[in-house]
Order: C-alpha cells, then sequence, then structure tokens
C-alpha cells in the first residue's frame, strides 16, 4: 500500500504489508480489523509479546497509517474504505482467488509471464458470481481509530550499551535485538545503520519527548532535511549511512521490546 507525494520528484511513500507472526505488538488500535478476541482482550490498545499472523497484520496496517498519520474484519471489507477515507492505495498479489474483483479498480493478470489488463472480465464475473456466496462484499464506507495519538515514552528508549546494525534485519540496541526481519523495504544494512542512530537520537532528543510517534518522525525529518545524516549523531564523522524513510523508522520503534507506548486521548 502507499501513496505519492505531488511532487516533481515523485517521492516513494510506498510501504509493504505483511503478517508478522511472533512480532511485539504496543499499545496499537486494532478495531477497525478485529475485535472480540479471546478472554476479552482489548483491541482499541492491542499489546502482545507474540503476535498473530492475523493480529500482526492488522498492526501493520495501522502503524503504518499512523507514521503518515469472526473475529476479524476481513482487509476487502476495509479497502475501498482505506482509500476513499485517507487517500492510501493498496496493491494486491493474489493467485487463485477473486474475491477482490468487486472492489478492485483494476486487475491485471500474469498470462504465460505477461501482465495483461482484465478488468473488464474480472468485473462480469463478479457481477455473475456475488462474492461470499449471495451477499456481496460488506463494505465499510470509512476507516476510523477509536484510539489516541500512540506516544514512546522515551526513558524506556534510551539504549543501554551498544547500539549498532548487527546486519539488514538485526539492529543491536543494548542488551536487546530489533527484529527487522519483515520490513522488506529495507534493502542495505546502510539504511539499518541509519535507523539504529536514529532511534538512539530520539530517545535523547529533549525537543523529541512526548511528541506522538507522526510528530516524532516529523520532527525527524526536519532535522535531517536542516542538517544531513549528521543530525543523527552530532559531532562524529558516520560512513556507510544511507537515508532511511519514515517508514522505516516506525517500524524500529514499534518493533523495540522494551520499548514502553501510550496513548494520548
Amino acid at each position: 500500500m502507499g501513496k505519492m507525494d505531488n511532487n516533481e520528484h515523485g517521492k516513494n511513500r510506498n510501504c509493504d504489508v505483511r503478517a508478522e507472526d511472533g512480532r511485539c505488538v504496543n499499545c496499537v488500535d486494532i478495531t477497525p480489523f478485529i475485535d472480540n478476541l479471546p478472554f476479552g482482550k482489548s483491541t482499541d490498545q492491542f499489546t502482545t509479546p507474540d503476535a498473530s499472523g492475523s493480529t500482526s497484520q492488522a498492526t501493520n496496517i495501522v502503524e503504518a497509517l499512523e507514521a503518515e498519520k469472526e473475529p476479524i474484519t476481513p482487509f476487502i471489507s476495509r479497502v475501498r474504505a482505506l482509500y476513499e477515507t485517507m487517500s492510501v492505495s493498496s496493491i494486491l498479489v493474489i493467485g487463485g482467488c477473486g474475491d477482490y474483483f468487486e472492489v478492485a479498480d483494476t486487475v491485471i493478470m500474469m498470462d504465460c509471464y505477461v501482465p495483461k489488463d482484465v478488468t473488464a472480465e474480472a468485473k462480469r464475473i463478479a457481477a455473475d458470481e456475488t462474492v461470499g456466496g449471495g451477499g456481496g462484499v460488506k463494505r465499510h464506507k470509512t476507516f476510523h481509530l477509536a484510539g489516541g495519538a500512540r506516544v514512546p515514552q522515551a526513558r524506556t528508549y534510551a539504549s543501554r550499551g551498544k547500539v549498532v546494525a548487527r546486519s539488514k534485519d538485526k539492529i543491536q540496541y543494548g542488551d536487546v535485538d530489533i527484529d527487522l526481519g519483515g520490513v522488506e523495504q529495507l534493502v542495505e544494512t546502510s539504511q539499518t545503520r541509519a535507523v539504529a542512530d536514529a532511534l538512539d537520537m530520539l530517545a535523547r532528543s529533549a525537543m523529541a519527548r512526548k511528541l506522538p510517534v507522526k510528530d516524532l518522525l516529523d520532527f525527524l525529518e526536519a532535522e535531517m532535511d536542516a542538517k544531513g545524516l549528521d543530525a543523527l549523531m552530532p559531532g562524529a564523522f558516520m560512513a556507510k549511512y544511507a537515508r532511511p524513510r519514515r517508514f522505516e523508522v516506525a517500524a524500529a520503534i514499534n518493533r523495540y521490546r522494551e520499548g514502553k507506548v501510550e496513548q494520548n486521548g
């Protein structure tokens, strides 16, 4: 899913979203997708050290939106509202399933490795055989998060020891490893190195304390715009950096198991 800035350079704001079994989740409102969990577990401030596939995917969607601003509600029910309410497009790669024909704007079929636009045919199929066996797709017209803005508690993000990118997918943050294996848009360790130092810088910055996640990321981008990557380690000479996007920094914030987050409002 993604959104393009309306500028001449076409700034990339696409963000890969997938299920990520086992990731930690800290105070995230996943009610647009999931409700009535076993044992009455809340989904408006959902917290767990070990998310399931469904709860992790819902979390990843909400966190991606936050970075820019059954008991399970299927994504198909929300996909139109996600675009119409928040201007966020979704690109799905699916095999052997026509459920999304009814809600899709465009359907592309790979025929012998050649992409073909089969939207008209897909819409005819959807009209002939309604999705789900008679009722069509149940659509939600709005996409609303009930919870308040999430505010990382700076004291819990202070590193206790080394901060180093061990690989493209792993940050050693003090005595805790941050697993970024589910963040597929990271392509090289230089990005991860900058993410690690950005996290440490934000935790130490008096200006960034008590800011909601979106404002925290706005602050970081403003610092990097003004000072370049030197903003991450003032007074030090750090080579082998590649500037990360706000989404990758948010991913590290959200996957740090020792971090605590509270909701405003």
